[in-house]
């Protein structure tokens, strides 16, 4: 189907029918289908931008892996950015059926990875105002970055 052009290959094992609409979930879906055998979840920048916590626009799409997954014979593509970890069901919410890290997790992992001080405080705020997280939840994670000192 691919040589007569019905479908286009993604990556391995992934394929977009032509037939089909595009939306702009497409390039988040395949991303999380990438990993064979294992489900990636969108994290980091990538789930902040998606719940429209922040002003973030990551170039790329991050995706996070179960930490005994490993990239054999193949490199990701050069759209991903691969974060491993062990996330319990807890922090995996889903977004149009896209699986993404929750928005206090997403933070945490922004954070970690050095995302600056008004960015983190922005998502914080947004998160409140666009119920993505709790007040009581935003407190604690307030004061865990600051314990932290990823926020001043």
């Amino acid at each position: 189907m691919a040589n007569r052009g019905r479908i286009k290959r993604l990556s391995y094992g992934v394929y977009q029918d032509l037939g089909a609409p595009v939306t702009p979930w497409t390039e988040f879906m395949s991303a999380a289908f990438w990993p064979q055998g294992v489900r990636g979840v969108l994290s980091h920048e990538t789930a902040l931008s998606l719940m429209e916590l922040s002003d973030v626009n990551p170039a790329r799409v991050h995706l996070t892996l179960p930490l005994g997954y490993r990239v054999r014979r193949r490199q990701p593509p050069p759209v991903l950015v691969l974060h491993w970890a062990e996330l319990s069901d807890d922090d995996i919410g889903s977004i149009e059926g896209v699986p993404v890290t929750k928005a206090a997790r997403a933070i945490r992992d922004c954070a970690k990875t050095h995302l600056g001080p008004a960015l983190l405080r922005q998502a914080l705020e947004d998160g409140i105002r666009t119920g993505w997280i709790r007040q009581d939840e935003a407190e604690a994670l307030k004061d865990e970055l600051k314990a932290g000192e990823y926020l001043q």
